[in-house]
């Protein structure tokens, strides 16, 4: 129904097993808006809040498969201290999952204490940190808004009447 009616799909907030039932339902690519991604398996349903958001690599690479977008917070426990490990994991996913499916992260605002950024607006320190470092702008522009911004065209393009 997601689809029909032009919605972009986020599954930040369900479990694994979840994230696999709307992949295989979806017709347009979904996002997990905040959150990370390990190498390891998934955590137990009994655990903290934070590492409840860590995506298991396969469930991420499943997401990116289908054109999907993994959003990295800047969650301090999760992500390192500063904003240069936070532009080191955005470039790490990116080499896991491929530059088109990687993306900043939402809910900054709800990170409190814990967060490397406090405001949108800090979002513009990464990408400096990256035109630093000579990534190119095709990627940098991917990371910060493009690949959020695709797949959203496609959720809004499965509308119908």
């Amino acid at each position: 129904e997601c689809n029909r009616l032009g919605m972009l799909i986020d599954v930040a907030h369900c479990s694994p097993a979840v994230v696999r039932d709307v992949l295989s339902l979806s017709t347009t690519p979904i996002v997990s808006s905040h959150g990370s991604v390990v190498k390891g398996a998934a955590a137990a349903p009994t655990a903290t809040i934070w590492k409840a958001r860590q995506l298991p690599l396969t469930l991420a690479q499943e997401i990116a498969a289908k054109g999907g977008v993994i959003g990295l917070w800047a969650l301090t426990l999760d992500i390192g201290k500063s904003v240069d490990d936070y532009a080191r994991r955005m470039t790490e996913a990116a080499q896991l999952l491929g530059e088109d499916h990687v993306a900043f992260g939402t809910d900054i605002n709800g990170l409190g204490p814990n967060a490397i950024l406090s405001t949108y607006a800090e979002l513009r320190r990464v990408v400096d940190r990256w035109q630093a470092q000579q990534m190119t702008e095709s990627r940098v522009r991917k990371l910060a808004i493009g690949n959020y911004a695709r797949v959203l065209k496609a959720a809004m393009a499965g509308a119908q009447g």
